[in-house]
């Protein structure tokens, strides 16, 4: 999720995805879905907020491929 923000989104430095679930609600509505970005100078926040939020949301409404990624280990946990 976040290489593809990186990659897709215009401005960013830097980003740090964090998702935390919660037991008894599904596990594409997350408790928390949040996104860190240190932008390049002179950035577009505006955009940055749009255009994350778009793909953290197309991200979230596939959670079985982020499922299959963390069973293959190609995502970190912590």
């Amino acid at each position: 999720m976040a290489y593809e923000v990186a990659k897709k989104v215009p401005g960013i430095q830097d980003i740090y995805i964090r998702i935390l679930s919660c037991i008894g609600r599904p596990i594409d509505q997350p408790l928390v879905a949040s996104a860190q970005v240190i932008p390049q100078d002179g950035a577009d926040m505006t955009l940055i907020e749009r255009e994350t939020m778009v793909i953290m949301d197309e991200w979230l409404a596939d959670i079985t491929r982020i499922t299959e990624m963390l069973a293959e280990g190609a995502i970190k946990t912590f």
